[in-house]
């Protein structure tokens, strides 16, 4: 092992390296400081305990090992990269917490994958004649990454040497005159390009020229007329919606090897297209949750539908990614990235994590119920690996090399640094406080040498007038920006006290969530959660009137709770409005045990329609008619048909969340019946409701008070009329698509036949029997 390559396995980070043996033209411009030299406390240090001795430490090593002993075309495509994830995410939160169990486990997994391994340096799951199809390069990333993390913070040089096999198996393999590395992977070829971030790590390890060429060769591919053009799409328009078919997970995974190629390489086009993605991202495309992404895609903006596959684990990890390396990356004065990832961290990333850290959310909707797993999933596999992310975020230093040592604290929360400094300054910094749920924070630090170092204290987005004193003296805000300040620590020890006037703050919602509105403290957001309120009679029907006064929201701790409880109003039989007492819990601890909603009804503009689980969702039709008005939008005033001029035995409209929620009640409005049809005929049949979940379409109830019509008449049916369905105990599940379906009538034109649907809306009512 080379001097340099020892140097990286004791000074690495994740996802980057405290010092690099390789030549950069474009060098970060902080790093973070060593992850063992920080200790999380409070919230966010609880999570990341339980991430470590939960999902992580009680993952199946024989699950995660056996698609490789056993090499099979009749695998999942991808079933091979949950492993490097694993090795990832545990390396990670090794290297932060030194837990000894979670070591051994490390190299019995790191052992056995190596073992696997074929002589020509192959390490992927698939079977010989299918090599290099699918996601075959994509799985080879993964364990490139995860054996890479591993090798960091062990030095077992079994993992490097796997690694430089793999390295040079793929570099034999694609290239020019060779075989396509894009045609090697899906979502034109984004898949299979996203090896160019291992490749580059590789490079950094062992300084061999062949591996940045070929990392080279990747991006150079991408930006052929028939791949993604990943670069020249953003630097030209800076819309991600607008890159290749918008697929996010695979996209990002390119973005962040790209950030990495521009250090190394100073080619400023990669940089400018980096952050056009990036700015675009936090401008345009996320939810105010921090998540993104509706059915993995980056979508247009406002569409960001609450229920289904809202958020997408893989793409949260992803962000996480993002954030971290730009923040790097680019000035330190500019704070919106770690502002993204902070709001990010509170809200979506903690949410998708169930308390107890044994289970990782796939998608993490806004309103209805989660659904935690344990499985081989990329998803699941992802969270764990986001979350062992957030220590290496904590406290960061400069890395230009000044004559006097320079620390940032980035992150509020209760923590601990004690660390030695380029310049051989010992620091010791330490955060006292209830952050987020407090405004106060006491920051002591203190440092073992003459020189000293300067003290930078990022203050959150949410700081809205920050009060600041330094051992009893006021300090001023930094000038390059609002949300920083600097002290130096000599002698003396600091004790620096900050009141960050955290304060309530309503975010009315937009587009289908208008009538809507969420509430927010500091970072974190507040949702409705059903369990919370189950003394509450009729709680699943409130409503609150949209300003802070009336809401008089107060923050309190029950045991480890902490919850706000707010001034709300239960709607009655009758339509009146009961005032009662609501309890929010934070987005990241709610809908563990039942029905919650991050949106709450504004009572002024309550819908007597009620607001479907599915508003915005996908929508589908057996056919496409004159009309395709919205049927998933609570509003009778649009509708679709489907009169093409044919005639069909059966007509049907699915609404398509894409992932499993949790409902009881489907409503269908009928949408307008016209001289030449645009009804069910019932004479052959009520209209009938099916669900799809994993299996096939299951018919569960049918339309039974629709009115007796025919193909020629439709008797007493009204426009945007409402037939309510209670789905039968024995036939409710969890499923993502409901479709009503029915025989089209004629009218007086029997050569065709049309139906049409103003609304199919989904609910949970949790007082039907």
């Amino acid at each position: 092992m080379s001097q340099s390559v020892a140097m990286i396995a004791l000074l690495t980070v994740p996802g980057n390296l405290y010092a690099a043996p390789v030549r950069e033209e474009r060098p970060n411009a902080m790093e973070p400081v060593p992850p063992a030299d920080v200790k999380i406390g409070g919230y966010v240090g609880h999570r990341l305990d339980r991430n470590l001795r939960g999902i992580l430490m009680h993952k199946d090593e024989n699950a995660l090992l056996q698609p490789f002993r056993e090499r099979s075309p009749k695998q999942s495509a991808w079933i091979g990269e949950h492993i490097g994830k694993w090795l990832s995410a545990a390396s990670w939160t090794y290297a932060y917490s030194r837990d000894e169990q979670m070591l051994a486990k490390l190299k019995r997994v790191a052992g056995g994958l190596i073992a696997t391994q074929m002589p020509d340096g192959y390490l992927g799951t698939y079977a010989e004649q299918d090599r290099w199809t699918g996601w075959d390069v994509w799985i080879h990333k993964y364990n490139m990454l995860g054996l890479l993390d591993y090798y960091d913070v062990t030095g077992d040089v079994a993992a490097i040497g796997a690694c430089r096999k793999m390295g040079d198996l793929l570099v034999g393999t694609f290239g020019p005159g060779k075989r396509d590395i894009l045609k090697a992977g899906e979502h034109s070829g984004m898949a299979s390009a996203s090896v160019l971030q291992p490749v580059l790590m590789l490079y950094r390890r062992t300084e061999e020229q062949r591996y940045l060429d070929f990392a080279k060769y990747i991006v150079e591919a991408t930006e052929r007329p028939d791949g993604p053009r990943i670069v020249s799409t953003l630097l030209q328009n800076g819309n991600v919606q607008q890159v290749a078919n918008a697929k996010a997970y695979e996209m990002l995974s390119d973005i962040i090897g790209m950030i990495d190629l521009y250090r190394i390489s100073g080619d400023d086009r990669l940089l400018q297209a980096v952050t056009a993605a990036g700015d675009d991202i936090i401008r345009h495309r996320l939810c105010i949750t921090g998540g993104c992404t509706f059915g993995e895609h980056f979508r247009d903006e406002g569409y960001l539908p609450n229920a289904g596959h809202v958020a997408e684990t893989c793409v949260t990890m992803s962000l996480m990614q993002l954030y971290r390396d730009l923040q790097r990356t680019i000035s330190t004065g500019d704070v919106k990235y770690v502002g993204a990832a902070e709001n990010l961290i509170f809200n979506h990333l903690l949410a998708c994590q169930r308390p107890d850290g044994e289970q990782i959310c796939y998608y993490t909707p806004m309103w209805g119920h989660k659904f935690y797993m344990d499985l081989l999933g990329c998803c699941i596999s992802s969270g764990p690996r986001a979350l062992a992310i957030i220590p290496s975020m904590y406290y960061l230093r400069w890395s230009a090399p000044p004559t006097q040592d320079r620390v940032l604290v980035n992150l509020i929360g209760e923590s601990t640094l004690e660390t030695t400094l380029p310049n051989s300054q010992k620091a010791r910094i330490e955060q006292h406080t209830d952050y987020p749920f407090s405004s106060t924070v006491r920051i002591k630090a203190t440092t073992e040498g003459w020189k000293g170092y300067s003290l930078s204290v990022r203050l959150p987005a949410s700081a809205s007038k920050p009060a600041i004193s330094t051992n009893g003296q006021p300090v001023p805000l930094d000038a390059l920006s609002e949300k920083m300040f600097n002290v130096l620590v000599r002698g003396t020890p600091l004790e620096m006290d900050i009141d960050l006037h955290l304060s309530w703050r309503i975010i009315e919602g937009t587009s289908a969530n208008t009538g809507l509105f969420a509430l927010q403290y500091g970072p974190m957001i507040y949702a409705f959660d059903l369990h919370a309120n189950r003394d509450v009679p009729g709680a699943i029907n409130c409503a609150f009137d949209m300003d802070l006064k009336s809401l008089a929201p107060q923050l309190v701790k029950t045991g480890d709770q902490w919850m706000a409880k707010v001034n709300g109003h239960i709607r009655q039989a009758d339509g009146s409005w009961k005032p009662a007492q609501i309890t929010l819990l934070p987005f990241a601890d709610a809908g563990v045990r039942d029905y919650f909603s991050v949106w709450l009804v504004d009572r002024a503009r309550h819908n007597p329609n009620g607001i479907s689980l599915f508003t915005q969702v996908h929508e589908n039709t057996s056919r496409l008619g004159s009309n395709r008005g919205s049927f998933a939008d609570n509003s009778t005033a649009t509708f679709t048909n489907t009169d093409n001029g044919e005639k069909r035995d059966q007509d049907w409209f699915e609404v398509d969340a894409g992932w499993h929620t949790k409902f009881n009640v489907i409503i269908f409005r009928h949408g307008k019946a016209t001289p030449t049809g645009g009804w069910f005929d019932t004479s052959k049949g009520k209209p009938k409701i099916l669900f799809k979940s994993w299996h096939d379409y299951t018919e569960v109830a049918s339309i039974t008070d629709y009115p007796a019509t025919t193909a020629e008449n439709p008797s007493t049916l009204t426009d945007g009329q409402a037939f309510r369905v209670v789905i039968p105990k024995d036939k409710r599940e969890p499923a993502f698509r409901v479709r009503v379906t029915g025989t089209p009538a004629a009218g007086n034109k029997p050569a065709q036949n049309s139906a049409s649907c103003s609304e199919i809306q989904v609910f949970y009512d949790p007082t039907v029997d």
